[in-house]
């Protein structure tokens, strides 16, 4: 007998991420609305920005101090994204 769930819920890597309890003080992960990574992660209680790949790993030499929006780091010049890893899901 094959049995079907009828209440899991699909969630994105990012979303899962994003439910994650954060840390006082801490920001949880920004997610696009279809789920993925959005490219700029920001903690706002630091002032610090970076890029992530479409896995969430942020990408090397991005984290920058922001104290107004140009200084935030131009994620489209460090990232080449790949939908299908950003769209990579997971059964919760």
């Amino acid at each position: 007998m094959t049995y079907v769930c009828l209440l899991c819920v699909v969630k994105t890597l990012c979303e899962t991420e994003r439910d994650k309890p954060v840390a006082l003080g801490a920001s949880g992960v920004d997610c696009e609305p279809d789920g993925s990574f959005k490219p700029l992660q920001c903690n706002a209680g630091h002032s610090r920005c970076w890029c992530v790949d479409g896995l969430g790993h942020e990408v090397p030499k991005t984290r920058t101090s922001v104290y107004v929006d140009y200084h935030k780091p131009n994620c489209g010049t460090y990232l080449q994204r790949d939908k299908m890893d950003r769209q990579t899901v997971l059964w919760v």
